[in-house]
């Protein structure tokens, strides 16, 4: 019995470490230049197994930011693109480093 309660304890730590950083990368898309947000989400995506909410920042910082541009044919979601890119990359890293593995 103590066993789970020890492991529901250690599920909260986690879902909170998570939301906290949530929070703080929300904040981050709205002062920090888009490089500097980039940056952090892919420090969480290594430090975070299935780190979609980077995903869904991305999606929120095209809807706040995003243009059409001449250099990607007039696409608007060119950071939800090359998040969900980077993503599938870090995720592939990830399993081919040894840190990861255990």
């Amino acid at each position: 019995m103590w066993e789970l309660k020890l492991q529901v304890k250690i599920l909260n730590i986690f879902f909170m470490k998570r939301i906290i950083v949530d929070i703080i990368l929300c904040i981050a898309a709205v002062f920090l230049p888009w490089w500097g947000t980039l940056i952090a989400v892919l420090a969480c995506m290594f430090i975070f197994e299935w780190f979609i909410e980077g995903l869904i920042l991305a999606l929120i910082f095209d809807t706040l930011y995003g243009t059409p541009t001449v250099y990607f044919n007039g696409y608007v979601l060119v950071a939800t693109y090359s998040t969900t890119i980077l993503f599938m990359i870090v995720f592939f890293v990830k399993r081919r480093i040894r840190l990861y593995n255990q």
